[in-house]
């Protein structure tokens, strides 16, 4: 078994804190290359599809604590934070709260230790993200592209497209209305 596919098991079989070196060298046989970022923040930007990963380097110590790993018990979810188009969700565990950026396909992740500061940093990683693709060539990634694949019941579809029919409407059409009446 070579290195990278050594560290890629160890990493999937992870199931707390991963150690930041080890991150870092699977990113980097995985193609990724580090860019420097501001203060504790570490971009990795993949050479050949241009993929964003950002991440704050953990200090003092040297694990990185998915947000994946937090237990029901010992997180709390705060209110997202909203930025241009993006979201952000932050959750409190340990005396830190992890901010991540949702509903995107690049994994943009930040901590920080002052609640004053959980909205100036989720901005800050969400203008890092855009400068990062703009230098890198790429459009950064929208959160949201208007479309969406919704899985239901069949009965419940058919109710849905007899409804629609009933009102000379598409299902298309029906749904987007349904969903704006319920969100509005």
């Amino acid at each position: 078994m070579t290195r990278l596919e050594t560290l890629k098991q160890e990493f999937r079989a992870c199931k707390g804190p991963f150690p930041y070196g080890k991150l870092v060298k699977l990113l980097s046989g995985l193609g990724y290359d580090l860019k420097s970022g501001s203060g504790s923040g570490r971009k990795f930007v993949h050479a050949v599809t241009k993929k964003v990963i950002i991440v704050h380097e953990p200090h003092p110590g040297n694990e990185i604590k998915p947000d994946t790993q937090l237990s029901d018990r010992q997180e709390r979810a705060m209110k997202p934070i909203t930025y241009k188009g993006y979201q952000a969700s932050v959750e409190y565990q340990d005396g830190t709260l992890f901010i991540k950026i949702l509903h995107i396909d690049d994994l943009l992740l930040a901590e920080c230790e002052d609640s004053r500061l959980v909205e100036a940093t989720a901005r800050t990683l969400i203008d890092d993200y855009i400068q990062t693709c703009i230098d890198e060539g790429r459009d950064p990634e929208k959160p949201f592209k208007g479309s969406l694949n919704i899985r239901m019941d069949p009965t419940l579809h058919r109710r849905a497209a007899m409804a629609a029919a009933d009102e000379d409407k598409s299902l298309n059409a029906w749904i987007c209305e349904a969903i704006a009446e319920k969100v509005d």
